[in-house]
Protein backbone atom coordinates (compact mmCIF):
# COMPACT_ATOMS: atom_id res chain seq x y z
CA UNK A 1 0.00 0.00 0.00
CA UNK A 2 2.78 2.40 0.94
CA UNK A 3 4.67 1.60 -2.24
CA UNK A 4 1.56 2.32 -4.33
CA UNK A 5 1.11 5.71 -2.61
CA UNK A 6 4.75 6.58 -3.25
CA UNK A 7 4.36 5.60 -6.89
CA UNK A 8 1.25 7.79 -7.26
CA UNK A 9 3.06 10.76 -5.67
CA UNK A 10 6.05 10.25 -7.94
CA UNK A 11 3.86 10.18 -11.06
CA UNK A 12 1.95 13.28 -9.93
CA UNK A 13 5.22 15.12 -9.27
CA UNK A 14 6.56 14.14 -12.70
CA UNK A 15 3.34 15.36 -14.35
CA UNK A 16 3.58 18.73 -12.60
CA UNK A 17 7.26 19.10 -13.54
CA UNK A 18 6.47 18.21 -17.14
CA UNK A 19 3.60 20.72 -17.22
CA UNK A 20 5.84 23.49 -15.84
CA UNK A 21 8.53 22.61 -18.36
CA UNK A 22 6.02 22.69 -21.23
CA UNK A 23 4.74 26.11 -20.13
CA UNK A 24 8.30 27.45 -19.97
CA UNK A 25 9.05 26.04 -23.42
CA UNK A 26 5.97 27.73 -24.87
CA UNK A 27 6.91 31.05 -23.26
CA UNK A 28 10.49 30.89 -24.55
CA UNK A 29 9.24 29.96 -28.03
CA UNK A 30 6.97 33.01 -28.03
CA UNK A 31 9.90 35.24 -27.08
CA UNK A 32 12.08 33.62 -29.73
CA UNK A 33 9.36 34.01 -32.37
CA UNK A 34 9.15 37.75 -31.68
CA UNK A 35 12.90 38.25 -32.07
CA UNK A 36 12.93 35.99 -35.12
CA UNK A 37 10.17 38.06 -36.72
CA UNK A 38 12.16 41.23 -36.09
CA UNK A 39 15.26 39.69 -37.65
CA UNK A 40 13.35 38.23 -40.59
CA UNK A 41 11.37 41.37 -41.34
CA UNK A 42 14.04 42.83 -43.63
CA UNK A 43 14.30 39.65 -45.70
CA UNK A 44 11.97 39.09 -48.65
CA UNK A 45 9.45 36.32 -48.14
CA UNK A 46 9.57 33.08 -50.06
CA UNK A 47 5.97 32.65 -51.28
CA UNK A 48 6.12 28.84 -51.10
CA UNK A 49 7.59 28.23 -47.65
CA UNK A 50 6.52 31.57 -46.11
CA UNK A 51 10.02 32.00 -44.71
CA UNK A 52 12.70 34.56 -45.44
CA UNK A 53 15.40 33.84 -47.96
CA UNK A 54 18.92 33.37 -46.61
CA UNK A 55 20.94 36.57 -46.43
CA UNK A 56 23.41 37.52 -49.13
CA UNK A 57 26.27 36.93 -46.71
CA UNK A 58 25.22 33.29 -46.19
CA UNK A 59 24.77 32.73 -49.93
CA UNK A 60 28.21 34.22 -50.58
CA UNK A 61 29.76 31.85 -48.01
CA UNK A 62 28.02 28.86 -49.61
CA UNK A 63 29.23 29.80 -53.10
CA UNK A 64 32.77 30.29 -51.82
CA UNK A 65 32.68 26.88 -50.12
CA UNK A 66 31.39 25.17 -53.28
CA UNK A 67 34.13 26.83 -55.34
CA UNK A 68 36.78 25.87 -52.77
CA UNK A 69 35.69 22.21 -52.68
CA UNK A 70 35.62 22.07 -56.50
CA UNK A 71 39.17 23.44 -56.80
CA UNK A 72 40.32 21.13 -54.00
CA UNK A 73 38.96 18.08 -55.87
CA UNK A 74 40.72 19.18 -59.06
CA UNK A 75 44.01 19.51 -57.18
CA UNK A 76 43.57 16.09 -55.59
CA UNK A 77 42.82 14.39 -58.91
CA UNK A 78 45.79 16.05 -60.68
Amino acid sequence: MLRAKQEIKRIARMDIEKFVKDVKDVQSNLKMDKTKKKRMSYLPMNPVTKKGYPSRKILKKQRRMIHWTATKKEEDSA
